[in-house]
Protein backbone atom coordinates (compact mmCIF):
# COMPACT_ATOMS: atom_id res chain seq x y z
CA UNK A 1 0.00 0.00 0.00
CA UNK A 2 1.41 3.33 -1.01
CA UNK A 3 1.20 6.71 1.13
CA UNK A 4 0.91 9.67 -0.84
CA UNK A 5 2.06 12.82 1.27
CA UNK A 6 0.95 16.17 0.00
CA UNK A 7 4.02 18.54 -1.19
CA UNK A 8 3.07 21.33 0.62
CA UNK A 9 3.91 21.36 4.15
CA UNK A 10 6.83 18.78 3.80
CA UNK A 11 7.44 19.25 7.41
CA UNK A 12 4.33 16.87 7.64
CA UNK A 13 4.17 12.99 8.19
CA UNK A 14 1.27 10.46 7.04
CA UNK A 15 2.26 8.40 10.15
CA UNK A 16 2.54 10.37 13.52
CA UNK A 17 6.53 9.87 15.18
CA UNK A 18 4.76 8.83 18.30
CA UNK A 19 2.07 6.23 17.32
CA UNK A 20 4.85 4.41 15.03
CA UNK A 21 6.94 4.10 18.13
CA UNK A 22 3.91 2.90 20.05
CA UNK A 23 3.04 0.62 17.72
CA UNK A 24 6.99 -0.83 17.06
CA UNK A 25 6.81 -1.25 20.69
CA UNK A 26 4.18 -3.14 21.15
CA UNK A 27 5.33 -5.32 18.30
CA UNK A 28 8.03 -5.94 20.51
CA UNK A 29 6.00 -6.76 23.45
CA UNK A 30 4.21 -9.23 21.38
CA UNK A 31 6.73 -10.81 19.84
CA UNK A 32 9.15 -11.35 22.00
CA UNK A 33 9.33 -12.96 25.42
CA UNK A 34 9.62 -9.36 27.07
CA UNK A 35 6.44 -7.03 27.13
CA UNK A 36 8.21 -3.78 28.66
CA UNK A 37 9.96 -2.08 25.78
CA UNK A 38 11.31 1.29 25.98
CA UNK A 39 13.46 3.53 23.78
CA UNK A 40 15.63 5.75 26.12
CA UNK A 41 17.53 8.67 25.00
CA UNK A 42 21.13 9.26 25.88
CA UNK A 43 22.58 12.82 26.80
CA UNK A 44 25.52 13.61 28.78
CA UNK A 45 26.06 11.39 31.74
CA UNK A 46 21.89 10.13 31.95
CA UNK A 47 19.68 8.21 30.16
CA UNK A 48 15.99 9.51 29.60
CA UNK A 49 13.12 7.34 29.21
CA UNK A 50 11.11 8.86 26.08
CA UNK A 51 8.79 6.12 25.15
CA UNK A 52 7.89 2.58 27.27
CA UNK A 53 5.66 -0.05 25.35
CA UNK A 54 1.93 -0.31 26.02
CA UNK A 55 1.85 -3.84 27.29
CA UNK A 56 4.56 -3.29 29.90
CA UNK A 57 4.32 -5.15 32.96
CA UNK A 58 7.51 -3.73 34.75
CA UNK A 59 7.24 -0.41 36.26
CA UNK A 60 9.42 1.86 33.85
CA UNK A 61 7.31 5.17 32.57
CA UNK A 62 8.25 8.11 30.23
CA UNK A 63 10.08 11.07 32.06
CA UNK A 64 12.15 8.91 33.89
CA UNK A 65 15.67 9.95 34.37
CA UNK A 66 18.98 7.21 34.93
CA UNK A 67 22.34 7.93 35.85
CA UNK A 68 24.29 6.14 33.23
CA UNK A 69 25.96 4.58 35.68
CA UNK A 70 22.29 3.07 37.12
CA UNK A 71 21.69 1.33 33.79
CA UNK A 72 23.03 -1.28 30.88
CA UNK A 73 22.05 1.00 28.15
CA UNK A 74 25.56 3.28 29.21
CA UNK A 75 27.46 -0.04 28.14
CA UNK A 76 25.11 -0.07 24.62
CA UNK A 77 25.58 3.14 23.81
CA UNK A 78 29.42 3.35 25.01
CA UNK A 79 30.23 0.35 23.22
CA UNK A 80 27.82 0.86 19.69
CA UNK A 81 26.93 -2.78 20.47
CA UNK A 82 23.90 -4.98 21.55
CA UNK A 83 23.73 -6.26 24.78
CA UNK A 84 21.44 -9.42 26.44
CA UNK A 85 22.05 -10.18 29.87
CA UNK A 86 19.97 -11.83 32.69
CA UNK A 87 20.56 -11.80 36.30
CA UNK A 88 23.40 -14.56 36.17
CA UNK A 89 25.40 -12.21 33.37
CA UNK A 90 27.47 -9.24 33.34
CA UNK A 91 24.79 -6.45 34.63
CA UNK A 92 22.93 -7.86 37.51
CA UNK A 93 19.53 -6.02 38.81
CA UNK A 94 21.72 -4.87 42.02
CA UNK A 95 24.14 -3.05 40.57
CA UNK A 96 21.84 -0.73 38.25
CA UNK A 97 18.67 1.67 39.42
CA UNK A 98 16.94 0.58 35.97
CA UNK A 99 16.49 -2.72 36.35
CA UNK A 100 16.52 -2.78 40.39
CA UNK A 101 13.80 -0.27 39.96
CA UNK A 102 12.36 -1.66 37.47
CA UNK A 103 12.03 -5.44 39.17
CA UNK A 104 13.83 -6.67 35.72
CA UNK A 105 16.07 -9.74 35.97
CA UNK A 106 16.51 -9.54 31.94
CA UNK A 107 17.72 -7.04 29.40
CA UNK A 108 18.06 -6.59 26.20
CA UNK A 109 19.56 -3.16 24.17
CA UNK A 110 20.75 -2.05 21.48
CA UNK A 111 21.78 1.11 20.16
CA UNK A 112 19.67 3.59 17.96
CA UNK A 113 21.56 5.54 15.67
CA UNK A 114 20.86 8.66 14.24
CA UNK A 115 22.23 9.69 10.64
CA UNK A 116 21.38 13.04 9.63
CA UNK A 117 21.64 13.83 5.76
CA UNK A 118 24.54 16.15 6.40
CA UNK A 119 26.94 15.37 9.13
CA UNK A 120 28.05 12.52 11.21
CA UNK A 121 26.45 9.73 12.70
CA UNK A 122 25.71 9.63 16.20
CA UNK A 123 23.95 7.31 18.42
CA UNK A 124 20.71 8.92 19.58
CA UNK A 125 20.11 6.15 22.71
CA UNK A 126 18.72 2.87 22.85
CA UNK A 127 16.12 0.81 22.16
CA UNK A 128 15.74 -1.71 25.10
CA UNK A 129 13.64 -4.15 26.27
CA UNK A 130 12.88 -5.55 29.89
CA UNK A 131 11.92 -9.04 31.74
CA UNK A 132 10.86 -9.94 35.24
CA UNK A 133 12.55 -13.54 34.39
CA UNK A 134 14.32 -15.81 31.96
CA UNK A 135 17.58 -16.46 30.15
CA UNK A 136 19.72 -14.25 27.80
CA UNK A 137 19.47 -17.53 25.15
CA UNK A 138 15.73 -17.21 25.24
CA UNK A 139 15.99 -13.73 23.40
CA UNK A 140 18.72 -14.77 20.94
CA UNK A 141 16.56 -16.05 18.32
CA UNK A 142 14.34 -12.74 18.14
CA UNK A 143 17.73 -10.52 17.68
CA UNK A 144 17.02 -9.52 14.07
CA UNK A 145 13.33 -8.47 14.95
CA UNK A 146 15.21 -6.36 17.92
CA UNK A 147 17.83 -4.80 15.69
CA UNK A 148 15.73 -4.09 12.69
CA UNK A 149 13.38 -2.02 14.83
CA UNK A 150 16.09 -0.23 16.11
CA UNK A 151 17.24 0.70 13.05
Amino acid sequence: MDVQCPQEGASRSAVHPGTLISQTLALLARSTPLNTWFVARSRSDEHIVLHVSPEADLALAPGQVYAATATPCATVVKTGRTLCSDAMGACTASSHDLLRESGAGLYLGTPIVWSPEAGTSECFGTLGGLGGHGSSSDLTPHLPLVLHAAS
